[in-house]
């Protein structure tokens, strides 16, 4: 029986570290960019890439320009170019740095603007948000923004709370609206956690092995009884 015993410990001992830690959240706040500057089609922030699949991306942190940014911190906006011969709508996908699964939870959004200020012909009314799974399965939701717009976005970004955004490998934001095109949008404060791994295959086994130790236990105190 004890050689058994001695069996059975480092399969529980395996078990138990393959078991998932509890999933804790990071909101991505963009701090790290203390200037107005142009990010790009693609940059990565506290564990997230961020790629700009039309249009690109620009930073407005404190004081860069007159009406930004955003009640005092640095928000992200997504622009295009309106005067283009056809105009397509701003886009951006989110995935982790990793490649492992994440959860979105929730993001702040705005109407978006040029060096700034806001013109109603070429920013977002509404966001197109759909997220993609492993295995192919999709999850979305479509978001109208409130039209409630000027050159002072602090009172503009209202915040998203997702439902069922799980098990992700990407996320795309599109913008709609707009008379000339770019459908430009503002975002900050993304929420999201590395989602949950499923128990292991084997902890069935693990939990055989757990009830047998206690009835060896048991059987050893009858005995010395």
């Amino acid at each position: 029986m004890s050689h058994l015993r001695i069996a059975l410990k480092p399969l529980i001992a395996g078990v138990f570290c393959a078991l998932p830690a509890l999933a804790s959240a990071a909101t991505v706040d963009f701090e790290e960019f203390t200037t107005f500057q142009q990010l790009g089609t693609q940059f990565t922030s506290q564990g997230l890439r961020f790629t700009a699949t039309s249009g690109d991306m620009l930073a407005y942190p404190v004081g860069a320009v007159p009406t930004v940014p955003e009640s005092g911190s640095t928000s992200i906006g997504m622009s295009n170019n309106p005067n283009a011969p056809t105009p397509v709508n701003s886009s951006v996908t989110l995935s982790t740095l990793g490649g492992e699964a994440f959860d979105l939870l929730s993001l702040r959004a705005s109407e978006g603007r040029n060096q700034g200020r806001f013109f109603a012909d070429f920013a977002s009314s509404a966001l197109d948000i759909m997220g993609t799974r492993a295995d192919g399965s999709t999850v979305s939701l479509n978001f109208a923004l409130d039209g409630i717009a000027g050159n002072n976005p602090a009172t503009d970004f209202e915040t998203i709370n997702f439902q069922g955004f799980t098990g992700l490998t990407s996320v795309t934001i599109t913008g709609q609206g707009g008379t000339r095109g770019g459908y430009a949008f503002g975002f900050d404060d993304v929420t999201y956690q590395v989602s949950t791994v499923p128990l292991p295959a084997g902890l069935p086994l693990a939990a055989s092995a757990f009830a047998l130790l206690a009835g060896l236990r048991m059987r050893r105190k009858s005995r010395a009884s």
